[in-house]
C-alpha cells in the first residue's frame, strides 16, 4: 500500500484580497501539499480562523491591520505552527515572536522562494 504524502493545512492573512488570491493560486499550482483551509483580511478574522482551523502553516503579511504581528501570534491558542512572514520590506523584524519564523517572503513573491520556504516547512513537518 502506497502512503499518500502528508498535506499541511494553511491559513493566509493579508489585508488585500487580491494578494490572498494570488498566493492561494501559487500554492495550488506550485505547492500542492499545502491545503488552504482559511483566509483572513483583518486581525479579528485572522484570530478567529486560525483558532478554528488550527493550521499547520500560517502565511502572514506584515501590513494587515493596526495590531502588530506579535499581537496576532500571541493570540493563537495553538501548540505548534509554522509561520511564514510576507512583506514588502526586506528588513522587517519581529521582536521575540511566540512562534519561530520558518521563513520570510518578499513581495512580489518569487515562485522559487515560495517553493523553498514551503519545502523547508514540509521537511520539518513530516514524521521522520
Amino acid at each position: 500500500m502506497e502512503l499518500k504524502p502528508i498535506k499541511m493545512k494553511a491559513v493566509l492573512v493579508d489585508n488585500m484580497r487580491l494578494n490572498i488570491e494570488l498566493l492561494e493560486t501559487f500554492l495550488r499550482l506550485y505547492c500542492p501539499r499545502v491545503n488552504v483551509v482559511g483566509t483572513a483580511e483583518s486581525f479579528d478574522e485572522a484570530h478567529e480562523v486560525i483558532n478554528k482551523e488550527q493550521p499547520d502553516i500560517l502565511f502572514l503579511d506584515t501590513e494587515i491591520f493596526n495590531n502588530t504581528v506579535n499581537e496576532l501570534l500571541n493570540s493563537i491558542r495553538q501548540e505548534n505552527i509554522y509561520v511564514i512572514i510576507i512583506s514588502v520590506y526586506d528588513n522587517y523584524i519581529i521582536e521575540r515572536p511566540k512562534y519561530p519564523i520558518t521563513g520570510y517572503l518578499l513581495k512580489p513573491i518569487r515562485i522559487t522562494e515560495l517553493i523553498a520556504v514551503v519545502n523547508k516547512a514540509l521537511s520539518d513537518f513530516e514524521p521522520k
